[in-house]
């Protein structure tokens, strides 16, 4: 089991999905997923305690970016956020923006822009070096 943080990478595009997973388990994250933001918002309030950073697709079926960050915020509002998308000016952008993200990822981005933003976000967020890893094992869960 790795000591970073569980990142949950929520992205409608399969491909996209697993290729952001693997840059960043790759990198010794935690990497859990979902395909759309109901099933992200259902699997967030079952664990939301573990997940450290969400990486949030902007536009998506089911709820939106900007939906489900309000949904997820409603059960812990300092949840850290990276936006990604491939629209600048996306009108849930603004939403996303309106909410306090604490980043955005124009698409297409490398896996080095990835991980540096990651890596951004993330110091602000943790602790682990006090608490140590507080995750006994991996999720029970497949991801979503």
């Amino acid at each position: 089991m790795t000591n970073k943080a569980c990142i949950f990478l929520v992205d409608d595009d399969e491909s996209n999905r697993l290729m952001y997973q693997e840059i960043l388990r790759q990198d010794g994250y935690h990497v859990v997923t979902a395909c759309d933001g109901g099933a992200a918002v259902h699997f967030y309030n079952m664990v939301h305690p573990d997940i450290d950073l969400v990486v949030l697709d902007v536009d998506m079926p089911i709820l939106d970016g900007g939906s489900c960050l309000r949904a997820m915020r409603a059960v812990n509002p300092d949840l850290a956020c990276l936006a990604i998308t491939g629209h600048i000016d996306h009108p849930n952008l603004n939403d996303m923006i309106a909410q306090g993200i604490s980043g955005i990822l124009r698409k297409p981005f490398s896996g080095e822009e990835l991980k540096s933003w990651v890596s951004k976000v993330l110091p602000t967020k943790l602790v682990k070096q006090t608490m140590g890893d507080r995750r006994q094992t991996d999720y029970p869960f497949p991801d979503y």
